[in-house]
Formats: structure tokens, sequence, C-alpha cells
């Protein structure tokens, strides 16, 4: 731990005097001038870190902050709780904590009497400071707790149960042969059949691999991606002979389950598939990231007559245009007359899963008018949700993935106002979408749900409550015909209901709605985060047509969202299909790997999703689209099938995230600089949606618990998110397996547990956490899963030492050994346990934990470090985790951070570490003296470096630093995603010491702090801020004549140490105030 004050500049009292003089030179200056008067507020109250919040389940924690004087000092508080305003006047409250002596004034808990479900509460804090005045808070404060009872109110889960499909004739034959011409190069790919409910359900597929040494060719039947039985054949000498080079004629005979294959005439295998399934749907896959296969003259006949039932040649019309085909209206792609299937299904239409659509019509009371009205709503899937054709919250993605087989999470919703007008009579209405329950690789269930409970309260005090129930109305043939996180939307404006959730709309054609009662037992738990909502939008900078007829439009910025687009004069059109493809980058002239024509999007990176959208026009004149049940990450739109190239003002981009609050700015003289510290945030904005995930675009999304701990310290200081992470914490613990380790990825169904650096963040994460924000009660929720995890490590250890075979330092250029990072990794996580058990008073736990970490640390010097402080590796991430994680001893520390920089300066001052040990590296150099290497490593514009990373084109940070990189030719490759944020963790060292920033790990919260700018890499000018719990942090400096001006503001309620590059300015104890330094650059 850091000492807050070896010197002693000033004493309090002389530091507040000399502020509120003014001071020039080198002294410090305040903004307060002699004489101004200034009274304290008490300002920005908080529950749970939210102001008035509604639908809480935690027992309230408050946090307040104050507006006063400088160096002025909380001593005391006081907090009361009341039943309304009414009673907090007349000072009958629930609960008085009393005055009580404490500067804190963040995470300060509740005591007492439990709170009612469903209610609201009010609070104010009385502080006293350092003389003795005291202030009372004058802002409204509120806070209403949820459904703490869980008491639904008879509320069902409702939606439409999934029944089988009736399929045309021909796709129900169980007696036909499939026949198609394949040309295959080194891939993995085959045609798929029996499909009815997408790439999800029982399908089968013929497969060819031409990766190996050999040919294999197999029958699999699938459910969803798991294999329930293979046939397989690796081809003859003579067959296999250049197998991928040449064209092949595929002849598949299936009669019930009974298949025989040939392959150009020859006979290759025979095998009995797992069940009698009829044709169904069928189409082409390729395996993910596979190089593409080709495929032509596709034929489908009837296996008693012969008969032709689907037929497609893949041949263009007389205009050179593609012509309609079996897989109309879904976007592929043709090459000379051979259809081009690349990662992923393609797929014949007719698999259509249209979501769900309910209305509930119900009255309210006559003659009372509602004071308040709430609405409670949870799904299994997504929702949208409606009153009286008014979305009741616009939010994105709600209520949230979530470990679906322990929870699902509801959200709390004010319409009061919805609500306040005359009329009688109203409409709820609710829209359910897939979401990340049964598509897009995941698979908790197999029928999505909603339920919902709405609480009105009148003027006489009464209450009614309407619930979903089997006397809901339902639709099952909506406009959005498919929705899929990873394949896209399909709406169909022909079949929208108009006015369906509004008074006065003629329900001909709906059903009653279907109970699941199977659902009943599913806890349900209040989400507590802001929600995923459209927090910008976007037009486009260019507008191009790179093919006749195709229009391509750049929004200068990844990001995560969708688009709204107009179109207009659309008479006449109803029925014509717009496709929308969203992908990150285009095809460039330069591109080794393009996938299509110079100027259209690029989505090889993509693997299996698709992200493309299709709208299908009403006629109606003017139409507005919006995907309403997905989103994914782009930089650039697509749009095909229209007349001509929409205004540029009709398409609209829309920034979608989880509304956290900003919290961070930094800015410099450096513009390179500046560009990455915005692709940094931008990369948070793109991946904290519902949980923080890897990467918006692909097939992937999921809340990788390595990527999340890694980026917390960047993540919190760029935007609140306590709740955020908190939620993910509880999705880590929820996830803890039988052995006590942590999950990977949350939520997951059966996935890898116990990585190091990954499943590590159960416990990286709370610490996190509470340093950011003070937050001791994540500590004591958790500290029993905390230690069960610590303990399965040491189980899973050999003497101290870690040997699975992990992730190490993922991402790397030079990759360290599993055990040197696992074992590293151990010592840490055992340390911050011991710490945050030190500071909730578990003094036993914390002494078990410090000699857990005296162990790992103690085989970490024996196995790894020499006598002269080297590691045999030369790794960077080695040296690097090894003194942020204290694991040299005292007398070699330096020794080590020398190793170090020889290290860098060794690879020409680049970095080649990974994601565990990039967030490290150069806040290590700085703390060791290292300043101007660090410099040198930002500012590198050359492999690897993060100037180079950007010198794409890209505006958020890549999955690797050669994510982009030269082939040797001239051209260049792109290998993986362009919005992860992973290798982005240097942003906290732009705040912790660029602008020097740092917390103290003795005061969490920012109680007490430390200001430490290092100054160098030639930049003149250095600003930002950090608005922590107690307040907005300020720090900054420049280069101003013969001077370095240094200037920092300490916020109310806090103090902090400063340390500038001048000898008679280290380890000053400063009170709250606005300072000005100014040192001469010849000193």
């Amino acid at each position: 731990m850091r000492r807050k004050n070896k010197r002693n500049i000033l004493a309090a009292a002389a530091v507040a005097a000399l502020l509120c003089c003014g001071c020039s030179g080198q002294e410090p200056l305040s903004e307060n001038t002699a004489g101004e008067e200034e009274t304290c507020k008490i300002i920005d109250l908080t529950v749970n870190y939210m102001q008035n919040p509604i639908g809480i389940e935690q027992n309230p924690l408050f946090g307040w902050r104050m507006q006063a004087k400088c160096g002025q000092q909380q001593t005391a508080y006081r907090i009361v709780v009341a039943a309304s305003q009414e009673k907090l006047a007349q000072e009958e409250y629930l609960w008085d904590s009393g005055r009580t002596e404490s500067g804190s004034s963040v995470a300060v808990p509740y005591q007492g009497n439990n709170l009612l479900a469903g209610t609201g509460y009010v609070w104010k804090v009385f502080v006293w400071d350092e003389a003795g005045n005291m202030t009372e808070s004058m802002e409204t404060a509120a806070f209403e707790t949820g459904l703490t009872d869980n008491d639904w109110g008879g509320a069902s889960w409702i939606g439409i149960r999934a029944e089988q499909d009736t399929k045309e004739a021909a796709k129900e034959k169980t007696y036909y042969a499939i026949e198609y011409d394949v040309r295959l190069g080194r891939t993995r790919s085959g045609v798929v059949w029996g499909m009815d409910t997408n790439q999800y359900g029982d399908y089968f597929r013929c497969e060819f691999d031409t990766l190996g040494d050999t040919v294999s060719f197999s029958i699999v039947s699938l459910s969803n991606v798991d294999e329930i039985k293979r046939s397989s054949a690796d081809l003859e000498e003579g067959l296999s002979e250049d197998f991928g080079e040449k064209v092949h004629h595929v002849r598949l005979e299936i009669k019930d389950t009974a298949v025989e294959a040939s392959i150009d005439g020859k006979p290759v295998l025979h095998t009995e598939l797992d069940q009698k399934k009829a044709l169904g749907n069928l189409g082409f896959w390729t395996d993910r990231g596979a190089y593409y296969a080709y495929y032509d003259n596709l034929c489908v006949t009837d296996g008693d007559t012969g008969e032709v039932l689907l037929q497609e040649d893949f041949e263009e019309d007389t205009s050179g245009q593609k012509k309609n085909t079996l897989f109309s209206p879904y976007y592929f792609k043709v090459r000379d007359g051979w259809c081009e299937a690349s990662s992923g299904f393609l797929l014949t239409p007719g698999v259509n899963e249209p979501a769900p659509m309910l209305r509930c019509l119900f009255e309210k009371k006559p003659d009372c008018c509602v004071t308040a009205a709430r609405l409670y709503v949870s799904a299994l899937g997504d929702y949208r949700i409606y009153l009286d054709g008014e979305e009741a919250s616009g939010e994105y993605l709600a209520p949230g993935r979530s470990i679906y087989s322990k929870e699902v999470y509801y959200q709390t919703y004010d319409v009061t106002k919805l609500l306040a007008d005359e009329q009688t009579q109203h409409v709820l209405g609710a829209a359910l979408g897939h979401g990340r329950y049964d598509k897009a690789n995941a698979d908790w269930g197999e029928q999505i749900a909603l339920q919902a409970k709405l609480v009105l309260q009148y003027d006489d005090h009464s209450t009614q409550c309407i619930v979903t129930d089997d006397t809901w109305q339902a639709y099952a043939d909506g406009p959005i015909q498919n929705d899929d996180m990873f394949l896209g939307e399909f709406y169909d404006a022909t079949r929208e209901q108009t006015g369906w959730c509004e008074r006065g709309f003629a329900a001909d054609g709906w059903q009653q709605a279907d109970v699941f009662s199977e659902y009943d037992a599913l806890e349900k738990r209040a989400s507590g985060v802001p929600a995923v909502s459209c927090i910008e939008t976007r037009k486009p900078v260019a507008v191009s047509e790179p093919v006749s007829g195709v229009y391509v439009y750049d929004f200068g910025q990844n990001f995560n969202g969708n688009c709204e687009l107009v179109f207009r004069d659309t008479e006449g059109k109803r029925g014509q299909t717009v496709t929308i493809r969203y992908a990150e980058a285009l095809n460039d002239s330069r591109m080794s790997c393009r996938d299509d024509a110079v100027g259209t999007v690029w989505t090889q990176n993509l693997y299996t999703a698709k992200n493309t959208d299709y709208y299908v026009m009403s006629g109606a004149g003017e139409e507005t689209y919006t995907p309403k049940l997905v989103c994914r990450g782009f930089r650039y739109v697509q749009i095909s099938g229209v007349d001509e190239a929409l205004p540029a003002e009709e398409v609209t981009g829309l920034v979608l995230s989880t509304k956290n609050k900003r919290t961070g700015y930094f800015t410099c003289s450096d513009e390179h600089i500046n560009q990455l510290y915005e692709s940094i945030y931008w990369t948070q904005l793109s991946n904290f949606l519902d949980v923080p995930t890897d990467c918006p675009q692909r097939d992937e999304r999921f809340g990788w618990a390595g990527d999340a701990q890694v980026f917390a310290r960047t993540a919190a200081y760029n935007a609140e998110v306590h709740n955020y992470l908190s939620k993910y914490v509880q999705m880590l613990i929820d996830g803890q397996c039988e052995n006590g380790a942590f999950p990977e990825i949350a939520p997951s169904i059966n996935m890898d547990s116990g990585a190091n650096g990954w499943s590590d963040a159960g416990i990286i994460l709370v610490w996190e956490l509470y340093q950011q924000y003070g937050d001791q009660r994540l500590i004591e929720d958790n500290l029993q899963a905390m230690c069960r995890y610590m303990d399965y490590l040491v189980d899973t250890s050999e003497n101290f030492v870690r040997r699975q075979h992990n992730y190490s330092d993922h991402n790397a250029v030079a990759g360290l050994e599993d055990e040197i990072a696992n074992t590293a990794q151990c010592a840490y996580v055992a340390g911050l346990l011991s710490k945050m058990s030190a500071d909730i008073g578990e003094k036993e736990i914390a002494l078990t934990y410090e000699k857990v970490y005296n162990q790992y640390r103690a085989a970490w010097q024996e196995n790894y470090i020499n006598e002269d402080g080297s590691i045999d590796c030369w790794l960077q991430s080695a040296y690097t985790l090894g003194l942020a994680y204290g694991l040299y001893p005292e007398e070699l520390a330096k020794k080590g951070a020398a190793c170090l920089n020889n290290a860098v300066m060794a690879n020409d001052y680049h970095l080649n570490t990974g994601y565990i040990g990039t967030q490290f590296l150069l806040p290590v150099l700085c703390r060791y003296g290292y300043v101007d290497t660090a410099y040198r490593i930002l500012q590198q514009d050359t492999y690897p470096s993060w100037r180079n990373m950007l010198s794409y084109g890209q505006t958020t940070i890549t999955e690797a630093w050669n994510t982009c990189y030269e082939t040797g030719d001239g051209t260049y490759a792109v290998n993986g995603s362009m919005n992860h944020f992973g290798l982005g963790t240097v942003g906290q060292w732009l705040y912790s010491d660029v602008l020097g920033i740092k917390r103290d790990l003795d005061n969490p919260g920012y109680k007490h702090f430390y200001i430490e700018p290092q100054v160098g890499g030639g930049l003149t000018h250095v600003s930002g801020s950090y608005e922590s719990v107690y307040g907005t942090i300020e720090s900054g400096w420049r280069l101003e004549g013969g001077e370095l001006v240094f200037t920092f503001v300490i916020p109310p309620n806090t103090t902090a140490t400063v340390t500038l590059p001048d000898p008679q300015y280290q380890n000053m104890a400063l009170a709250a105030g606005a300072y000005e330094y100014r040192i001469a650059l010849n000193q």
C-alpha cells in the first residue's frame, strides 16, 4: 500500500487560508477570490448509485455530494426516510440514522425496518462540516421498491406456443433425391436439409472436409449445433487427388431414414439418419471461418416418380442481373453462375417464426384519476412494450439476457403520464423477439414468453391490477417474420396490423394467448441497470454506388445499433423487398481478402452472422423502417432493392448502448492520442449493451469475463458502470460451478470454467468496483463465492504453481507460458481477496488468503525470477505482471523494472503484450521511472502499436494488434473483429498517469486520491476530468512560455496528495479547491 503523506507541505488550515487568498507564481491558486461568500449545498442525492430510482430490490445505499467552499469537509451526517413528502415535512420518519460521525457520503446503507414491496419512499440528509455548520439537502430525493415479495398478482407467462408448421407438399416428402454440383477448394462445407426452424432445431448435413490430408465426406444428424450422429468416409485415393480443385456431382437418395450417397456416379456412403424427417427447407452451409465453397445445379426429385420438385441453376438473366431463385429474397453471391457459400447458412425461404404480438384491452376505474401507474415487465427473449400505441420505454434488448435456468430480469416503468387522459379504455401491447434466449448461440428454452403486471393507483387510494393471462389476444403472423441477433430481421410491412396496440382496433384473426405454466417457478430479479437505448443518432458522411443499384452509406464511425430508413413514393411498390446489409469495412482495392466488388461491404469477419435485414414495402406512399428486435456493430450499411439511392437525410444511424452516464474526458495536443482515446470510448459504447461483450458484430457477442475484467478500470473512468458491472458480477456468481470455478463467459450454458485471467473476474471485478465506487456491500454479498473460487485455484495448483492450459496473455504478440501467467493471476486474486476481507472486518479470512498470496508469490519467485531480477523468457508480460502484482522481492523490484525496460528497448520500443499484460505495462513503467519508455510505446506508429492498429481507418479498437496487417505484396488483410476493447486498456493510463488521477487503495471511492501527472511524449497540453462519486476531479498541464503549468480541481469533501515534477512539490497534502502551479522548465 502507498503511504498517503510522506511530507506535509502545508497543514490543512494553512491550505484553506492560502486558497482563499489567491496565490501566484509557484504556489496554488484558488478559483475563489478573497471575500467571496459560498454556502454549502447538498446535491446529487442517489440511492443505489441512481437518482430517484424505481423498482429497486436491494437494500438502499444512500449517496450525496457537497457543493461547498474551498476545503470544506463533511464530519457527520443524518439520513431520514419517510413514506411521503408530507410525512417527511412533518418529521414522521420510518428511519432516522441519527447524527453519525463520518466523512463518508457514498454507499451509506439503510438500516431501518423492512421496506414494503412496490412502495415509494422519500428521504433527505443533513450534513455537518468541520466548523459544526449543518446543511440540509433541499432537492427532492425518492426511491421506490420493486416486487421484492415476488407478488406478480397472478400474472402468467404468455405467448404463442410454437407448433410445427404445415409445409408445402414438396417439402413434406420423405423419399426424395438431392443432387448438386460443387467446387470446394480447401474448406468444410455442405448441403443441409430437413430444416424447419432456420439453423436451429433438428436437421441433416451432407459435408465435405478438404482441410486435412485426406478428403472426408460425412452425413451428419444435428440438433442446433450439437451432433447427434455422424457417418463418415475418407474418399478413395483416386477420388481425393486434387479433389478440391475440380467440379464434382453429388447425389443423395433419402428414403425415410436411409441415405445412399454417391460422388461423380460412384457410391461412397450408406448410412441411417437418426430420425425420419421431411425434406423441409434446404440450403448450403460452410463452417465458421472456412473458405468459400461454390454450388450449382441444385435439383430435388420425387423418389417415387422422379418428378422435379425443386431446381436452381443460379444463372443470371439476359440483363446480367440475378434472377429470382429458390433463395429469394435472401441475399447471396453468385459468381459466374455458381452460388458462393460463405460461413454460416443460406436457406430457402419459408422458415418463418414471426414475432408474437400480444394485446390487452382494459378499462380504468371510472370517476377516478390515476395518481401513479407502474408497469413491471419480464420476458424469455426480448420485448417491446406499448401503451395506447406509445412505447412505454423505448428500450432495446429488454429485459436483457440472464442465466435463464436460474432467473430472469424484469424492468419497472413509470407510465403515469400515458394514462393521464380522460379515456377509460386503454390497450397494453407487446411484441416478442428471440433475443439471446433460443437463438444466436443460445439454447435456454423452446418458447419465448412475456410476463407483465400493470398497477394503477387512484386518487381515492384504491388500486387496480392488470396482468398477463389467457384473456390477452395474440397474433402469430405479424410484420416481423424473423428476428435473429446474428442473422437480422425480416420485416414485411404488408403484414402490419395497423393500430393493433391502440383503442378501436378490430382484432380479426387474433387468437387467445397461450399460457406457459411450466415457467411459473422461474425466479425474477429487478434488472437494476440503465436501459439499452438510442443514445445518439448519426447521419452518413458519404454515399456511394459501387455496383449498379447497390448503395453504400458510410457513417464515419463504427458503432452498435441500427438504421432508420425512410422510403418515399412507394405507391405501386407493394411487396418490393429491400435488402439492408451491415458491416465494419468495405472491400478495398488493396485488400487481399476481398469478398465482393470494391466499395461494397466486406463481411468475411462476421463468420456465420449475416447482419442483414429485409424490408418488404407496403406501398403506403411513405414508410419508415427501424429494426426493433436486433442490433449489430457496423460503420457501413449497404442498401439494395430500391429504385434509386435513398437521400442521406433519409438514412439515420441509431447508436445503441447501455445508458451509463459518462464520467471521464481526455484531450491533448497529439491528435493520434485523441483518436486512440475516442476509439476506446466508442469501443466501450459498442460493447456495453445488456452484458459487456467481446465484440458487437460477429457470431459471438458473448460476455467474456477476461475482456470485462481487464477493461473494467478504463470503463469505470469513462462512465458510471457500478450497477452495470455489478449485475455482470452477479451473473458470474450465479454461474459458479460446484467445484468453485467461475465461468469464463457470463451468462453461458455449459461453458468452460476456471481459466485464470477470465474466471478471475469474479474477484477482480468486485475489487475494481469497490475501489472505484466505495461499495463494501459487493464484498460482503460475494465473499463466500470468492473464497470458494480461491480454494478451487489452490486445489488445482501444484505446490502453488498452476499449470493448466488457459488463455495466458491472450492475443499477445509474444505468447507467455501458461503457468507463468496463471500463477501470477492466482497470487493477484488471493491478494485482492485478502485486502477486501480485511476492509470489511473479516480478519481471519484476510489472514488465510494473505498466506495463500504469499505462497503463490514465493512459488513465482522460486520458479521464474533469477537472482539478477531477470526472467528467462524475457517477455514484457512476465515482468509486467510480476511488478504489477507485487511478486518481486522488494530488493529485486527495481532490477525487474530495469529488465522490463530493456525488454521494451530490445523490441525497438514496441510492446508485445496481450489482454492481461497491456493494462499494466505503461503504469508499471511509469511507477519505476521509465516515463519516456511508456510514451514511446504509446506513440509508436509501426506494428505492433495502437497507432498502427488505427492506421487502416478504424474508429474502434481491434481484436488483435494484427487484425489488419500488411501481406508483403502491397496488399493488406483483415482477420478478426474491428470492435474489441481487450487492447483498449491503455485508457486507464491516460487517466491515471497522463492526467495523473490515481485512486488511493486505502480510501476507496476517491475520498482521498493522488494527482501525479507524468509529463512526456512531446505533448504541449493535456486536460481531462473524472467524475468520481464524491465529485469531479480535474487535471491538466500545458507548456506556456518557459513554464509548465499544472491545474487541477479537488472536489469538496475529498483530499488529495499531489506530486509534480519538481522536488519542492512532492507529496503535498491538499484539501478541496482549484489549484494552479507553475514550474520553470530550467529547474
